[in-house]
C-alpha cells in the first residue's frame, strides 16, 4: 500500500488506508462535518442518518461554516475514535507550510491528560495497524506521535489537558483540533477552566482548511462554549456546522441498547443527556456555588470532640459506592473521611464487603450513625451492626432532597464546611458537589441530578456527602450543639441492638 494522496477525503482515507468500519451514522458525520457533503448529496445508505443528525435537508455548507465543528452526541458513540481517526486523515493529508523550525501539530484536549490520552491512543492505533502510515512515524511518546510525511514537513499528533484561559494550547499552529467532552472542561482544574478560552486559543491558531472540532455530551443548555455554538447553527449553519447523534444513531449494539435501557429506567433525565444527547433544560442551573467550595478545602484543624456522622451512597455495577464522614465541632461541619469503591467491566461490587468496610470505616472515624437510602437495606443492617453503629434510612422524597441540600448549601455558603485537603478525594468530591444540577419542576419543587463524570461514577460522593453533611446539620440542632441533638424527621432509625452514643 502506498501513502495516501493529499487530495483524498476523509471518509474515503479512513475507509481505504484505515480499513476502520464506520457505521453510517459515523460515516455521515465524518462526510458532513469533515469532507463538508451537503445532507442532500449523501448516499442512500446514509441519508437517513444524516437527516437526523443535521436537523433535515441542507444546502451547501458555507465556507463561513467549514472552519468549527460542533458535535452534541450520546456516550458510548465512538466520537472519541471517529475525532481520533480524522485528526490522523489532517496530519497525513492536509496541506501545510510550517515556518523555519516549526513543527505543526493535530491537538487532542480533554478535562484532564489521561481523558486525552484516550483519542491519542486510537490514532496510534489506526496509525501502527497500517504499514505505510506506520513507516512515517519518528517520534513517539505516550502524548504524542510525530510523523514525516511525504512531503517532508513533520507534524505530531499531541494531547493536551484544558487549563486556565488555555495556557497549555496557546503558542503553537494547529492543523486540527478536537476537543473532546468539551462541555466539561469547566471545573477540570479546581472549577477555574473556563472552555470559551480554550476554544478561542486553538480556532484562532488552526491554518487554513483546518478545523476546530466541539465533541461532547451535552450538559445544560447555553452554558458551554458547545451548547452556544450549536445552538447558533443546527439546521442553519452560519459559523459552525452542528450536529446532534444520539448513542445508537453513531452505534446501535446490543450493549448499548441495554445501557440505554438501565439509564432510562434508573433517571430519564440522565437518559436523555447521556443517550439522547439533549441538552438539559436551560432552567437548569448549578446549585452549589464553586469559588465557595473552593474555599472549603483546606488544612483541618485540630479536633478532639464533637461528634462524627456518616453518609453512604450505594452502586455496584455501573456506579460507583462511597462513603463521607463528618465530624461537628466548633459550630462547623469537618469532613474528615472520603471513601470510594469502584467496580471494573465484569466485576461488580460485592453488597456486603462495601457495606461492611464503609460501617467500619465509619467506626473507625469516630461515627455513631451512617445512613444511606433503603436499597440493600438488610445489607447495611448487617453490616452496621457487626460495626457497632446505627444505620438510618433516608427518605427518597422531592420535599427530603430539597430539605438536604439546601442545608448544605446554607452551610457551604456561611463557610461552615471545611474540606481536610489532606484527603486523597478532596478535590474530587467539591468537584461533584459543584456539578449537582437543580432543575425546577412544576409546583415549585426541585429535583437535583449530577451528570455522568467523564472520570467516572455519577455524583457519587456529593450524594453521600449531602446525606452525611445534613444528617449531621439536624442531629447537632443545625450545629449549635455537640452533644445529642434533635432528630432529622427525614430519617428513620432502624434499631441493631446498640445505643445512641
Amino acid at each position: 500500500m502506498t501513502a495516501p494522496a493529499r487530495t483524498m477525503g476523509c471518509l474515503q482515507f479512513v475507509r481505504e488506508v484505515i480499513g476502520a468500519p464506520l457505521t453510517p451514522g459515523q460515516s455521515a458525520m465524518v462526510a458532513c462535518q469533515t469532507d463538508g457533503v451537503p445532507v442532500r448529496d449523501l448516499p442512500p445508505e446514509l441519508l437517513e442518518a444524516g437527516v437526523v443528525m443535521f436537523g433535515g435537508w441542507s444546502t451547501p455548507w458555507p465556507e463561513s461554516s467549514r472552519h468549527m465543528v460542533a458535535r452534541v452526541c450520546g456516550a458510548g458513540g465512538g466520537k472519541s475514535y471517529v475525532g481520533a481517526l480524522e485528526c490522523v486523515w489532517a496530519t497525513f493529508t492536509l496541506p501545510c507550510h510550517p515556518r523555519p523550525g516549526e513543527v505543526m501539530s493535530s491537538v487532542m484536549v480533554a478535562p484532564d491528560i489521561r481523558l486525552a490520552r484516550v483519542p491519542l491512543r486510537f490514532a496510534m492505533g489506526a496509525i501502527e495497524s497500517v504499514p505505510a502510515l506506520a513507516r512515517r512515524v519518528i517520534a513517539k511518546t505516550s502524548d504524542s506521535i510525530t510523523i514525516k510525511r511525504r512531503d517532508g514537513i513533520s507534524v505530531t499528533i499531541e494531547c493536551l489537558p484544558a487549563t486556565h484561559g488555555g495556557a497549555a494550547t496557546r503558542g503553537r499552529r494547529y492543523v486540527r483540533a478536537l476537543l473532546d467532552e468539551s462541555d466539561f472542561f469547566r471545573g477540570a482544574d479546581s472549577g477555574r477552566v473556563n472552555d470559551k478560552d480554550v476554544v478561542d486559543s486553538v480556532a484562532t491558531r488552526i491554518i487554513a482548511g483546518g478545523q476546530t472540532v466541539l465533541s461532547s455530551t451535552p450538559w445544560i443548555e447555553g452554558v458551554t462554549a458547545l451548547g452556544r455554538i450549536w445552538k447558533a447553527n443546527f439546521g442553519n449553519p452560519t459559523s459552525a456546522i452542528a450536529a446532534r447523534a444520539p448513542t445508537l444513531l453513531l452505534l446501535d449494539t446490543e450493549q448499548n441498547r441495554a445501557m440505554s435501557e438501565r439509564e432510562h429506567e434508573r433517571d430519564e433525565d440522565n437518559w436523555r443527556r447521556e443517550f439522547r444527547a439533549e441538552w438539559l433544560a436551560a432552567g437548569a442551573g448549578l446549585f452549589f456555588d464553586g469559588d465557595s467550595l473552593d474555599r472549603c478545602i483546606r488544612p483541618l484543624p485540630p479536633l478532639d470532640g464533637g461528634r462524627a456522622f456518616a453518609g453512604a451512597d450505594l452502586g455496584f455495577s455501573h456506579d460507583h459506592s462511597a462513603l463521607v464522614v463528618v465530624r461537628v465541632e466548633g459550630g462547623r461541619v469537618h469532613v474528615t473521611g472520603l471513601e470510594e469503591y469502584k467496580p471494573r467491566p465484569g466485576q461488580p461490587l460485592v453488597p456486603t464487603q462495601v457495606c461492611g468496610d464503609f460501617a467500619s470505616i465509619a467506626r473507625r472515624l469516630g461515627a455513631s450513625i451512617l445512613t444511606s437510602d433503603g436499597h440493600y437495606s438488610q445489607v447495611m443492617v448487617e453490616g452496621t451492626r457487626h460495626a457497632g453503629i446505627q444505620w438510618m434510612p433516608s427518605s427518597s422524597s422531592v420535599e427530603a432532597k430539597l430539605k438536604a441540600h439546601v442545608r448544605v448549601k446554607e452551610i457551604i455558603g456561611s463557610g461552615r464546611l471545611v474540606i481536610d485537603a489532606r484527603l486523597p478525594l478532596a478535590q474530587r468530591f467539591a468537584e461533584q458537589l459543584k456539578a449537582i444540577i437543580a432543575k425546577p419542576l412544576p409546583g415549585g419543587a426541585i429535583s437535583f441530578s449530577s451528570p455522568r463524570s467523564v472520570y467516572g461514577g455519577h455524583g457519587d460522593l456529593a450524594s453521600a456527602g449531602v446525606l452525611a453533611i445534613a444528617l449531621a446539620f439536624n442531629a447537632t440542632a443545625g450545629l449549635g450543639a455537640t452533644g445529642g441533638g434533635g432528630g432529622y424527621p427525614q430519617f428513620s432509625p432502624i434499631r441493631t441492638g446498640f445505643s445512641w452514643q
